[in-house]
């Protein structure tokens, strides 16, 4: 939800994914301009494909959604990964990481104190 409402405020078009239909609702309310209800990896790569590549990825589930997250992002993209519970390792194309020049940052998303 975060990651939605921060692209928003930066000007930016937002994808938001989720398996919930409540969290889908949820996330068109506060503004994703496209909503991928689906946990299939296949499924949001070929939906968030057709909407095109990305300039960033805000990844908070880690494991094979950081593979995906890099394949959607276009040359020169980022992704901050903030989170593994998808898993705590990630397989990943080296080639399409410096042939594309894309960047993975890791963060905490912030401390609340």
């Amino acid at each position: 939800m975060a990651g939605v409402q921060l692209v928003d405020a930066l000007g930016g078009h937002s994808i938001g994914t989720t398996t919930s239909s409540a969290k889908a609702d949820r996330l068109a309310d506060i503004g994703a301009d496209h909503v991928i209800k689906s946990s299939v990896l296949d499924e949001i790569q070929e939906t968030a494909a057709e909407i095109g590549e990305a300039d960033a990825v805000l990844n908070h589930l880690g494991g094979e959604y950081t593979k995906l997250g890099l394949k959607l992002l276009r040359r020169g993209g980022r992704m901050a990964v903030c989170g593994g519970t998808a898993g705590g390792t990630s397989e990943i194309n080296i080639q399409r990481l410096f042939f594309g020049h894309k960047h993975v940052i890791g963060s905490t998303m912030g401390h609340p104190t």
